[in-house]
C-alpha cells in the first residue's frame, strides 16, 4: 500500500492557497462576500488590522492552519427540493471565508490520493467520471452478452452521507496519510458538523447485543465538496471486493457505482442474491451502514420471439413483446436495444417546455434551463420523445441565441462588475475596488460625482 508524507507542508505553500481561494471563488466572484476577500490591493487610506485584500487574507489563512487555530463556523441548515428523485434535502451551505477555501486545500491533496487505485467503474462528482462514461460502460457490457442470459443485482446505502461513520474514515486516512497535521484538519471538518448516533436507526442493530447500547459519530454534510472524497475513500476497498475477492463467490461479471447506487452484472441469480448478503454483513461490521430496504436482483429485458409482436403506440409498427426489467440507473433507463430517459426527467423537460410555450418573452433563466434538458436527450434513444412533446411547443434555436446573448452581455460588464454600484451619484454597495477600462476605482467615481463632472 502506498503511503503519503509531508502533505501538510504542501497545502501551507502560498501558491496553493492563493490558487484554493481562485478555486473556491469559480462562478462566484461578483457575490459580496467573495468579492471583498478578492481584491487585489488594500484600500488606500485603512489602516484596518483585519485583512482588506486577497494577499492579507491568503497571509492569515495560512497562518491560522500552520499554527492549527482554524476552527469551522457554526451554519444554519436548509432544506432543498431535488426534483431529479422526488425527495427533500437537508444541506449545509459553507461560508466562503475561509470555510470554502480550506474544503478546497483540503480537497487539492485528497484528490490524487483518493483516486490511486480508486475502483476504475466507481463514478459520481469525480473528474471525467460522470453519469455519461457509466453510460458508455453500461451499454458496452449489455452489447457483451449477445442477447444471453444474466441478472442485475441493484442496491443503494441507506442514507449514506448521514451514516458515514467518522471514526472508519478517519482510521482509513491514517493508514495512508502518516501526516498527522493534514489528518487532524480532516477530522477538524468531518466532525463539526457530525453527531453521536445509534448505528443506522435500525430496530435490528439496536436489539442486537453487538451493538446494544452502542453509538457512532455520524454524518457528512449534503453541500461540502470535501463530502464526496471523504465518501470515495471509505468505499474504495468495498469497491475492490466486489470485483476481486468476492468475484467468484457472488458470481460477478461486471460492477459499477454511481455515488452510493451499487449495480453487480452476474449470470447466477443466486450468487447474486450472496452477494448482496456478503455486502450487506460487510457494510453492517466495517462500515456501519446498511444497504436499503428496496434492493433488487432481476433478470435483464429481452425480447420474447414466441409471443406474438406488439404494436408501437407512436409509430404503429409491430416490435417484439419483450420480458424481464430495463435497468433505471444514473438517470438512464437501460433496454436491451436502446437508453432511454427516466421518467420523471421526461415529464419535467415536458413541463419546461409547456411553461415557456405560454409566456410571451422567454427569459435568459427558462433558456438556459430548457437548453440544460436537452442534454439528456442528446446522448439517449429520445429522438421520438422529443419530436412529439419538445419540439412543438420550443425553438431550440431561439432558445441559444438568447443565452449567447446574455453570455456576451456577461463579458461585456465583466470589466466594471467590480466597481462599486453607484444609486444616485452616491456609492450603494462596493463590491470590488478594482479599476475598470476607464481608469477609475470607486473612489475615484464618488469623488467625480459630487464634484459634477
Amino acid at each position: 500500500m502506498k503511503t503519503y508524507k509531508h502533505i501538510f507542508e504542501e497545502l501551507l505553500k502560498e501558491e496553493n492557497i492563493t490558487q484554493c481561494f481562485h478555486d473556491a471563488a469559480k462562478r462566484k466572484t461578483t457575490r459580496p462576500e467573495v468579492a471583498r476577500v478578492l481584491k487585489e490591493e488594500r484600500e488606500v487610506g485603512n489602516d484596518r488590522p483585519e485583512p482588506q485584500c486577497l494577499q492579507e487574507h491568503v497571509k492569515a489563512l495560512q497562518k491560522m492552519l500552520e499554527e492549527e487555530t482554524y476552527q469551522p463556523p457554526e451554519h444554519k441548515k436548509m432544506l432543498i427540493n431535488e426534483y431529479s428523485c422526488g425527495k427533500v434535502r437537508e444541506i449545509i451551505k459553507p461560508e466562503f471565508q475561509y470555510e470554502q477555501v480550506v474544503h478546497h486545500c483540503i480537497i487539492k491533496q485528497l484528490q490524487p490520493i483518493v483516486l490511486h487505485g480508486l475502483y476504475e467503474h466507481a463514478l459520481g462528482s469525480i473528474p471525467n467520471r460522470g453519469c455519461h462514461s457509466g453510460k458508455k460502460q453500461v451499454e458496452k457490457w449489455i452489447k457483451g452478452y449477445k442477447g444471453k442470459k444474466f441478472y442485475i443485482l441493484k442496491a443503494d446505502v441507506r442514507h449514506c452521507f448521514d451514516t458515514e461513520d467518522i471514526r472508519v474514515i478517519e482510521t482509513k486516512l491514517k493508514r495512508v496519510i502518516k501526516d498527522e497535521r493534514f489528518v487532524r484538519l480532516c477530522s477538524t471538518v468531518m466532525e463539526h458538523e457530525a453527531t453521536m448516533k445509534p448505528p443506522e436507526f435500525d430496530r435490528e442493530w439496536i436489539e442486537d447485543e453487538q451493538w446494544k447500547d452502542t453509538e457512532f459519530l455520524s454524518g457528512l454534510p449534503l453541500g461540502f465538496v470535501t463530502s464526496q472524497w471523504f465518501t470515495q475513500l471509505n468505499y474504495k476497498e468495498l469497491d475492490h471486493k466486489i470485483v476481486e475477492e468476492w468475484k467468484e463467490l457472488g458470481g460477478v461479471d461486471h460492477s459499477i457505482r454511481y455515488a452510493d447506487d451499487i449495480v453487480a452484472f452476474g449470470r447466477n441469480k443466486k450468487k447474486l442474491h450472496r452477494l448482496k448478503d456478503i455486502m450487506s454483513e460487510y457494510m453492517k461490521n466495517e462500515m456501519h451502514q446498511k444497504i436499503k430496504y428496496n434492493w433488487q436482483v432481476f433478470r435483464f429485458e429481452y425480447p420474447d420471439r414466441k409471443a406474438p409482436p406488439v404494436i408501437d403506440k407512436r409509430t404503429g409498427k409491430e416490435k417484439p413483446k419483450t420480458r424481464g426489467r430495463a435497468l433505471d440507473f444514473m438517470g438512464f433507463v437501460f433496454h436491451y436495444n436502446r437508453t432511454t430517459l427516466r421518467k420523471s426527467i421526461l415529464k419535467r423537460a415536458t413541463k419546461k417546455a409547456h411553461r415557456i410555450a405560454k409566456k410571451e418573452k422567454v427569459n435568459w433563466y427558462d433558456a438556459s434551463a430548457m437548453l440544460a434538458s436537452m442534454g439528456w436527450f442528446t446522448h439517449t434513444d429520445t429522438y421520438g420523445f422529443h419530436e412529439d412533446h419538445i419540439k412543438p411547443y420550443v425553438n431550440i434555436k431561439q432558445l441559444k441565441k438568447k443565452v449567447s446573448k446574455h453570455s456576451k452581455k456577461g463579458v461585456k460588464n465583466n470589466d466594471v462588475r467590480m466597481v462599486s454600484v453607484r444609486k444616485y451619484g452616491q456609492a450603494d454597495r462596493v463590491g470590488h475596488d478594482i479599476k475598470p477600462d476607464s481608469g477609475l476605482s470607486a473612489k475615484e467615481h464618488r469623488r467625480t460625482d459630487q464634484e459634477g463632472h
